[in-house]
């Protein structure tokens, strides 16, 4: 239900993002791969700083938290995504 610019986020910084629809109904935290990263889909919940894919930590129906990619510039959009639909 949000989109649009992200306020004065910096890359690297988390963000908790509130409001309906924003993923799973069963709350999901993160876990780090074998390779030291966060998932950038959490059981269907992607979201995208301009167009880069943000790491993500927790998901829930009611909130979300990511961390800005590095790569993100001023700007930059932020969209949620779950299951290919804007939320």
């Amino acid at each position: 239900v949000f989109d649009g610019s992200p306020g004065p986020f910096a890359p690297g910084e988390l963000v908790s993002l509130y409001g309906t629809d924003l993923g799973p109904a069963e709350p999901l935290a993160a876990a780090f791969s074998a390779e030291g990263r966060l998932p950038v889909d959490l059981r269907g919940t992607r979201v995208l700083v301009g167009e880069s894919p943000a790491p993500l930590l927790f998901s829930s129906r009611g909130q979300v938290n990511f961390q800005i990619p590095w790569e993100a510039t001023a700007g930059s959009s932020v969209r949620v995504e779950v299951n290919g639909r804007r939320s």
